[in-house]
């Protein structure tokens, strides 16, 4: 049960920007990101959500305090580097009180993410520019949109300053350019520094990461499989419906096809996890309907993934690579969780006393977590 906390927490999304560089060398910085959390200057992933109840339902002076905070540490922590030289920007936006009422009134759920925007203006000439955000942001997936480019996504760790990105100005208007022009702007379609490679393997280990060591729920649910399948081949039909089912929810949900809010689908996601761990204690063997529950559960465990991506806004552009990568992160994230569970009880897995020993009391636990989670995230 002490480990119910931490789950029982709204879900800890990562900060979206997206940084848009205009042909005359105005620029724009849009920071969505966990208002509340941001205001306690504490990460999302890591705060539970009594902290941010607590100043969303106290003193609005307290609440006004924070945000003035909120805007201060921004304003001293986001870099913007122009030829390795820091650039003056003025934030022109930030989140209000009212802002803030009116999302929670209209979600009913946190987290309550909302924008801070900046603006400045490039040196003439200037080559180069790169971004840094505060740490306690925590991940912030970061899109730039530049002159003569193609939009570039990459996950940033926590603190973590972006690539340098090249900027290749036109000499003349787009409608007078003449022949030779076009390779000038082509040179600014090159990806800065890191490769499409190197940034899948980002977003595989956000994926990974959203499993393992985050995803606590999710690695019960697949816990749950593991402790009734004695046999391997009950356990890889139930794996491979639940693979194929949260896929198709988290492809669904981030492009915008399906949308069920984040107060209908924690609680399902809790309760199917008590459901399995439960059904673990009455059979002893895999029933011919239990692959078609754990492939309707894994529905909804796919749009629990997809706020991540979805939350992200990131350019159509970028969305099925990244998906794909993710996706593959949360199945690595799996089938680690399998791999660790198969040294540390597998060997047993055969022996007379494993249901009564390991099998029958870890479900018992799962369960009650589960029904704990399914009545907190209810209520």
């Amino acid at each position: 049960m002490a480990a119910a906390q931490p789950c029982a927490a709204h879900p800890g999304y990562p900060a979206s920007v997206l940084a848009h560089i205009d042909t005359d060398g105005r620029i724009a910085v849009h920071l969505r990101h966990d208002v509340l959390a941001f205001a306690l200057n504490e990460t999302p992933a890591l705060i539970g959500d009594e902290p941010m109840l607590a100043l969303l339902r106290g003193a609005p002076e307290e609440l006004q305090n924070s945000l003035r905070q909120a805007r201060e540490r921004l304003d001293s922590q986001l870099e913007i580097h122009v030829d390795q030289q820091l650039l003056r920007f003025e934030l022109v936006e930030h989140p209000t009180i009212e802002q803030i009422e009116d999302t929670a009134r209209r979600r009913d759920r946190l987290p309550i993410m909302l924008e801070f925007a900046a603006e400045a203006r490039l040196p003439v000439n200037a080559a180069s520019v790169s971004f840094a955000f505060p740490e306690v942001l925590g991940e912030v997936i970061f899109t730039i949109e530049r002159p003569g480019a193609e939009p570039f996504t990459i996950p940033l760790r926590a603190g973590e300053r972006t690539p340098e990105f090249d900027l290749v100005w036109p000499a003349e208007p787009e409608d007078s350019r003449g022949p030779g022009d076009d390779a000038l702007l082509d040179n600014a379609t090159q990806r800065p520094g890191l490769g499409n490679a190197a940034v899948a393997w980002r977003f595989i280990v956000l994926g990974f990461e959203h499993i393992v060591p985050r995803g606590l729920d999710h690695v019960l649910f697949v816990l749950g499989l593991f402790f009734l399948s004695v046999r391997a081949r009950d356990l890889v039909v139930q794996l491979t419906m639940f693979t194929i089912a949260h896929s198709i929810t988290l492809a669904l949900a981030t492009l915008g096809s399906v949308d069920l809010p984040a107060q209908v689908v924690e609680p399902v996601i809790a309760a199917s996890i008590a459901f399995v761990a439960l059904e673990n204690l009455w059979t002893t063997r895999l029933h011919r309907w239990r692959p078609v529950i754990v492939f309707a559960f894994g529905l909804v465990h796919g749009l629990g993934f997809a706020g991540v991506l979805r939350e992200a806004q990131m350019p159509a552009a970028a969305v099925p690579a990244a998906l794909i990568s993710f996706n593959i992160g949360v199945e690595l994230g799996q089938l680690t969780v399998v791999a660790l569970a198969l040294a540390l009880v597998g060997w047993w897995r055969s022996k007379p006393w494993y249901r009564a020993t390991i099998s029958l009391p870890s479900s018992a636990a799962i369960a009650c977590l589960a029904l704990y989670w399914a009545a907190e995230r209810t209520l």
